[in-house]
């Protein structure tokens, strides 16, 4: 099981992380980023990656 965990006090609610992500497993809500999907996550890490504050991470 994947799990996309967000570091609620780095994340910044910028979105970037959205922009890149295929599977669209996370959202924006009240300006902080959610998983809501995470068994869709295709595990490409583009949002580890484009996170501008580092505020994501992904256990396999």
């Amino acid at each position: 099981m994947t799990r996309i965990i967000i570091d609620e006090e780095q994340c910044n609610g910028c979105g970037d992380c959205l922009g890149v992500c295929k599977s669209r497993s996370l959202e924006v809500h009240d300006g902080i980023c959610v998983a809501v999907r995470p068994d869709d996550c295709k595990l490409c890490m583009l949002c580890k990656v484009t996170c501008p504050v580092g505020a994501i991470e992904i256990e396999v």
